[in-house]
């Protein structure tokens, strides 16, 4: 098997397997989490038997007694040399934590654990973790503008184009957003 083959597979198990630990972090999946990782699925365009795979691995990640201390050895040895695989890692597993809207104290203590055993630091980490909530703090506010946009509540200006609710308050989420 190539290299790039055998990363991508560890890869994977190792995020469907996270993601089910960490969406089980808080007591419970919730089904912002399940619709957050479909989602995820459909644009890594897992099928058939890959996403049954998936599947699997998530359940086995959300069993509590699960213990991913291999599974994230074996992914520091496959993947680890490369930067850009453990914070994709990592980004997706934030995004699943920020899925249900609460990002609760157990979901960031699961993945401070990961990032740690990845071998990220603590100040990496803490910088990616304000910027993804950042950014999904930007997106938050760039769709509540474009739902009342169309549902026509934010008022028009005399010309008829709808006003933007808060410019200063959006420019300001995007510079953090850029960090």
């Amino acid at each position: 098997m190539q290299k790039a083959q055998r990363q991508q597979g560890v890869f994977l198990e190792t995020l469907f397997v996270l993601m089910g630990k960490l969406a089980k972090a808080d007591g419970h999946v919730s089904k912002d989490e399940i619709d957050h990782i479909e989602a995820l699925m459909t644009s890594l365009n897992i099928r058939d038997q890959r996403r049954k795979d998936a599947i699997a691995q998530f359940k086995r990640g959300s069993d509590n007694d699960y213990d991913a201390q291999t599974l994230l050895h074996t992914f520091v040895q496959e993947c680890g040399s490369s930067p850009r695989l453990t914070h994709f890692l990592l980004v997706y597993l934030i995004g699943v934590a920020m899925a249900d809207g609460q990002f609760s104290a157990e979901e960031e203590a699961v993945l401070r654990s990961i990032a740690m055993q990845i071998g990220y630091s603590e100040v990496l980490f803490d910088a990616l973790l304000q910027q993804t909530r950042a950014q999904d703090k930007f997106r938050q506010q760039g769709g509540r503008q474009g739902d009342q946009y169309q549902q026509g509540q934010q008022g028009q200006s005399r010309h008829g184009a709808p006003r933007p609710a808060s410019t200063k308050a959006t420019l300001e989420a995007a510079y953090e957003a850029l960090g």
